[in-house]
Parts: structure tokens; C-alpha cells; sequence
């Protein structure tokens, strides 16, 4: 899952060489965590967070091929965030979508 992240994001963003992306979890939960240049925070969340969802989306059905049944029940987790640890995000006219909560 996380080539498949990496992947995504260095085809979006204007500087690739920023892009950091690291996985957790064991056969539970899984969460991904994504970096990219504070600059690029836009192209990787998008509109309304459609991007970031989008991703999300293919995380889930990657999930699903890769650990059958035991991915339904707990899908992973993608956060984003910028290189520069601030923590910012990119703004955006829609709701407050971006970042995925851990439960």
C-alpha cells in the first residue's frame, strides 16, 4: 500500500523528491502516512478533499485484494501532512476533510 500511496502522490505533486511516505499497523489496522512539500498540499488533497478521498478509495480496495476479508472490517488510514511539520494544509472550500481521525 505504500508504493501504491507513493506512486499517486509523486505523479500529482511538482516536487516528487519531497514526497515521504510511511506505513504502521500489523494485521489490524493499518495507517499510512503521507508528506508532501507545503506547496503541494493543494494537488494532493484537492477540491473538497475528492483527491485525498479518492486515494483513500484505492487504499481500501488494495486492501481488500491484498488482505481479503480481514481488510472489511478495519480499512486503512491515510493522514497528510507537509514536509516542512506544521502541520498545515492546503485550504479548501468544502468541509474539513483531509486528514483521517485514528480511532
Amino acid at each position: 500500500m505504500r508504493d501504491l500511496v507513493e506512486y499517486i502522490a509523486q505523479s500529482l505533486v511538482d516536487d516528487p523528491d519531497q514526497v515521504e511516505v510511511t506505513e504502521h499497523g500489523g494485521s489490524g489496522r493499518r495507517v499510512v502516512n503521507l508528506k508532501v512539500a507545503p506547496e503541494d498540499m493543494g494537488r494532493v488533497i484537492g477540491k473538497q478533499g475528492r483527491i485525498a478521498q479518492a486515494v483513500r478509495d484505492l487504499l481500501k480496495v488494495s486492501a481488500s485484494y491484498q488482505y481479503g476479508d480481514r481488510a472489511n472490517g478495519s480499512p486503512p488510514v491515510l493522514t497528510i501532512s507537509d514536509t516542512a511539520g506544521t502541520g498545515a494544509r492546503a485550504p479548501h472550500d468544502g468541509p474539513d476533510i483531509g486528514l483521517d481521525e485514528e480511532s
